[in-house]
């Protein structure tokens, strides 16, 4: 059993091999070679203002360009509010969705948030995107429709934008819209700047 959750574990959260570089031509999609600095994105203003409070910066953010960027920020003198904005790299064919079947794909970002399944699909932003609700936590999770440099398998990944509000104060559906916003313009930003797809 173990042997299957580390396996599971190494899919979603690929090793990226230092030399990997160069986008796949079998996939048509933009590329970008590095994930974005999620800390360039989530600011300790922008953290302060989602939480109405001030923030303490998490002591496990990082930024590890090939793999992922992971920015945290927690409410000082209140309960339960934080905000991560987490971007990654992870397999492509985990987010296929022209080949997936819809309860495959379902049981994969489940697995991926941690096995909170989704309450709702969004098709207007990136390839897909899905909403996770779980007592006072939101999560968003976008599939880009931007492919990142291959694992050390050579194998093709997908850059995925996942952001998260914790807030008991606030209902599930206006988190959502919080978040929605900065999801859509980072992804607008991305696009403009990726790599346009390799002619097959």
């Amino acid at each position: 059993m173990l042997k299957i959750i580390r396996s599971a574990v190494v899919c979603l959260w690929p090793l990226m091999s230092s030399s990997a570089s160069g986008q796949s031509t079998a996939i048509d999609e933009p590329y970008l070679a590095e994930v974005p600095r999620a800390c360039g994105y989530l600011t300790e203003a922008l953290a302060a203002d989602m939480l109405r409070a001030k923030v303490q910066a998490s002591a496990a953010n990082e930024h590890l360009p090939t793999v992922w960027s992971q920015c945290i920020y927690s409410g000082r003198g209140v309960v339960g509010r934080n905000v991560h904005f987490t971007f990654k790299y992870m397999l492509h064919e985990l987010t296929d969705v022209a080949k997936l079947d819809p309860a495959q794909l379902n049981f994969n970002v489940t697995f991926a948030a941690r096995g909170i399944p989704p309450s709702a699909t969004l098709k207007d932003l990136g390839k897909i995107s899905f909403a996770f609700e779980k007592k006072a936590l939101t999560l968003l999770m976008v599939v880009t429709g931007i492919q990142g440099p291959p694992d050390g398998a050579g194998r093709a990944s997908e850059l995925i934008a996942t952001y998260q509000l914790s807030d008991p104060d606030t209902p599930h559906a206006d988190r959502l819209d919080r978040l929605l916003p900065h999801a859509r313009r980072h992804l607008q930003e991305w696009l403009a700047r990726a790599r346009p797809p390799q002619p097959r």
